[in-house]
């Protein structure tokens, strides 16, 4: 039961962003009367993740407009503003976005500041503390990937006349990231306390601690130091014993469709929730529908026609044609058109190679019926075990070289896929001769392995290399595709102001402490 999203959240201000940076919120209930129990910090503690799985931020956004602008899939309708690169500061979703996340962190100081009101037990206390910390640093962490510096507020509240807060630099926020997260670990429960992986744990902590890290070594703050640390957040995890690959890529996203936790493949999920149509209820996300398998067949789910794989996807698995992601994150099929009894028309190898479907989260496996048309009860998975192994692979390499842990992470996320494991040494196409070799080869399998997981467009821009990666794209649209034209125009539009979005103008308004990012 995913008992996170499903009860109903009274206890917490939904608040506008004017009131979260400018103003002490009005529209609350007084701490003086809430916060007196075990039960009224649990709850509070909900409404926090609740605003995880907004939707406008996992719910939708990350869903649908966060994945355009790499290099694994591409806008097919729509193919205009933010989903080809040519954001602007007015629109709705990049100001929801923000919004969504300055949400959470005032749920978050708002707990934080009640903590310690009650009488109860201090290992639950301080779990509460964990999760509430680390939610806090990872909100910050969406802000900081996609804003660059932004205003950090680390208390609930401001005097009335204070008419906001500016853009800490990119470095003091994580910082503070590093701080939230690094005092949260500790404090959590171990994920075998839990049967599912909706809580944030320990080694959910030490592995979201490795993804900041690499953030960090990269650009464009270029701390090459932290490669250190995230060697040993990763590490962390893959001693520990708590985690293992499940030996079905596939089956990995059919329990995430259907409800089933797997707490040794994933170490944190995004919960989601749907019941039965016609009932209305809000509890659901988007995954595989507007990302997925187009079908206008209910008894398959409703899934909506804006985006395809790329070409340059499905030829990244053609070295090695048994390997099982090929086909099921590129699918080698598509549906009849029919609204009602549509059947599965396969594509042969030759076919579609530019415009596949995603076949990552599938509809067809849903348990729930009749279906709703828009939302699926698919959680999202915030992070795997393998995003693990090919973390602690490239950080292993860029201190030691590719040492043989290193080849030992990426052949488990390789044998896994049923495709062929990487050596020091023979021919052809899968030997590594040196450390810059050992570095491309993780780059590609991250976009073989964690395709569509909202990461691809952060490790472009991480590893230095997103413009030369998005005008090569184009020029493969542009060359080697039949008829496609909409997938080169993320690449044409992609320019050093892409790397964040715009800082919305609705906020500059508010706040004149505010400055927007280059280029907008």
């Amino acid at each position: 039961m995913k008992k996170y999203i499903s009860l109903i959240i009274l206890i917490i201000s939904l608040a506008s962003c004017k009131k979260q940076l400018a103003t002490a919120p009005t529209d609350t209930l007084a701490p003086e009367t809430y916060y007196n129990t075990e039960d009224d910090l649990n709850k509070a503690l909900t409404g926090v993740y609740n605003s995880v799985a907004n939707n406008n931020i996992y719910g939708l956004f990350f869903a649908y407009w966060h994945h355009y602008n790499a290099d694994d899939l591409y806008a097919v309708a729509g193919a205009t503003g933010n989903a080809i690169n040519a954001q602007n500061s007015t629109d709705a979703n990049y100001q929801a976005f923000w919004q969504a996340c300055y949400q959470g962190i005032y749920r978050a100081n708002v707990l934080l500041e009640n903590l310690n009101k009650p009488t109860m037990d201090e290992t639950k206390r301080n779990a509460i503390k964990g999760e509430t910390l680390f939610l806090r640093g990872y909100f910050y962490y969406l802000l900081a990937t996609h804003y660059g510096g932004v205003p950090m507020p680390l208390k609930s509240g401001f005097d009335i006349d204070n008419p906001g807060l500016p853009r800490s630099t990119l470095k003091e926020v994580y910082t503070q990231i590093l701080a939230d997260m690094t005092a949260a670990e500790p404090l959590v429960y171990k994920i075998s306390a839990f049967t599912t992986n909706g809580r944030v744990t320990q080694t959910a902590v030490q592995g979201i601690l490795a993804r900041v890290s690499l953030s960090m070594a990269g650009f464009p703050l270029n701390e090459t130091a932290r490669y250190n640390d995230a060697l040993q957040w990763a590490t962390k995890v893959y001693t520990s014993g708590l985690h293992a690959l499940n030996p079905d890529y596939t089956k990995v996203f059919i329990n995430l469709m259907q409800d089933v936790y797997d707490t040794k493949e994933n170490l944190w999920e995004i919960e989601f929730e749907v019941k039965s149509a016609p009932t209305a209820y809000a509890g659901g996300g988007r995954w595989g529908n507007v990302v997925g398998l187009v079908s206008n067949d209910n008894s398959i789910g409703i899934t909506t026609n804006f985006s395809a794989c790329t070409g340059k996807l499905f030829f990244s698995y053609a070295s090695d044609t048994n390997d099982v992601r090929m086909n099921w994150n590129c699918a080698n099929f598509t549906y009849t058109s029919a609204s009602s009894g549509a059947t599965k028309v396969p594509l042969l190898y030759t076919q579609n190679q530019y415009n596949r479907q995603i076949g990552k989260f599938r509809r067809e496996y849903e348990l729930t019926v009749p279906k709703q048309k828009n939302l699926t009860p698919c959680n999202f998975p915030t992070i795997r075990y393998s995003d693990v192994l090919l973390m602690l692979a490239e950080a292993e390499n860029e201190v030691n070289g590719p040492t043989p842990l290193a080849l030992t992470c990426l052949n488990l996320v390789r044998t896994r896929a049923k495709a062929t494991n990487f050596s020091y040494s023979g021919t052809g196409n899968f030997v590594i001769t040196s450390k810059a070799a050992f570095r491309s080869t993780i780059q590609d399998e991250r976009l073989r392995e964690l395709c569509y997981e909202t990461q691809r467009r952060l490790d472009l821009i991480r590893w230095g290399i997103y413009i030369p990666t998005m005008k090569a794209l184009s020029l493969d649209f542009a060359t080697n595709a039949p008829t496609n034209t909409t997938g080169r125009l993320a690449g044409d539009n992609t320019s050093e102001r892409n790397y964040y979005y715009p800082i919305p103008q609705y906020e500059l308004g508010l706040n004149p402490l505010l400055t927007q990012n280059p280029g907008f």
